[in-house]
């Protein structure tokens, strides 16, 4: 993908078309990926959400590139009208798994604070509906940006203060289920919690251990990593533990080296 998009790159400071329209097809591409990538890991009402807002961007007035393309091609169009027909009852494996999940750590402790990490705002608002449906007071914690599964509208986000209230309610016990998306990895104070659960694994070891360091800071932490097999789940999974083998022989590495002068 780097070499197809550095090659079109190329072409479009020569001026020559044909890097346009190779623009063009690598735009869809992303596109298709995406919603492949939502569809595998995330479920059918995700995927639904985010080929509507595909489609309500393609058809406006004015609209062009990949997005107004993809909107125009008929295997698309029926993919589309299909999945909109659908009824809600086609949940992912993953989500009828989580709440039984969650319960069983609820069951453990009476003061266990658990804390969900899901990649799409999407995700959040739907594994929030599904625990409350069991019983289960969770809460979402999201950005400050308005996003959804893709670019369209999503969902608004929370502002400032709201977060902070989240966090404190959350700190003081009066939330012990909260489900985040990025925002809580990193640069906010998330107080320490007893569990951390993997709605999906992340590709990058960075993330992975920031999401990991959310749990045991004062005692044994449990962390939960829910991996749908043979699709994109697995293959970020083992990318993300390569990568952080890598980091700390490197580190290791680094930390045996004698310099002389």
């Amino acid at each position: 993908m780097n070499q197809l998009k550095n090659h079109f790159t190329a072409l479009l400071v020569q001026k020559e078309g044909s890097g346009f329209e190779l623009a063009r097809t690598y735009g869809e591409i992303i596109k298709m990926r995406h919603a492949s990538k939502v569809s595998e890991t995330q479920g059918l009402i995700p995927l639904r959400k985010y080929l509507n807002e595909l489609f309500t961007e393609g058809r406006k007035a004015g609209a062009k590139g990949a997005t107004k393309r993809l909107c125009q091609d008929e295997n698309l169009q029926a993919i589309y009208a299909e999945i909109s027909d659908a009824g809600n009852d086609e949940i992912h494996p993953k989500a009828i798994r989580l709440p039984t999940l969650v319960e069983n750590q609820l069951k453990k402790s009476p003061e266990v604070k658990i804390l969900i990490f899901a990649e799409f705002r999407d995700t959040v608002a739907l594994i929030v509906s599904l625990l409350k449906a069991r019983g289960i007071a969770a809460t979402a914690f999201t950005g400050q940006a308005k996003k959804g599964t893709g670019k369209g509208e999503g969902e608004k986000g929370m502002n400032q203060k709201k977060q902070v209230e989240t966090l404190n309610r959350f700190r003081s016990g009066e939330i012990r289920v909260l489900v985040s998306t990025s925002v809580g990895e990193e640069g906010l104070d998330i107080p320490s919690t007893d569990v951390v659960i993997f709605y999906e694994p992340v590709p990058s070891e960075v993330r992975s251990i920031q999401r990991r360091g959310r749990t045991g800071r004062f005692a044994t932490g449990t962390v939960l990593v829910l991996i749908t097999k043979g699709t994109q789940d697995e293959i970020n999974f083992y990318a993300s533990q390569r990568k952080e083998k890598a980091m700390k022989t490197m580190d290791h590495s680094t930390r045996q080296t004698k310099v002389a002068v």
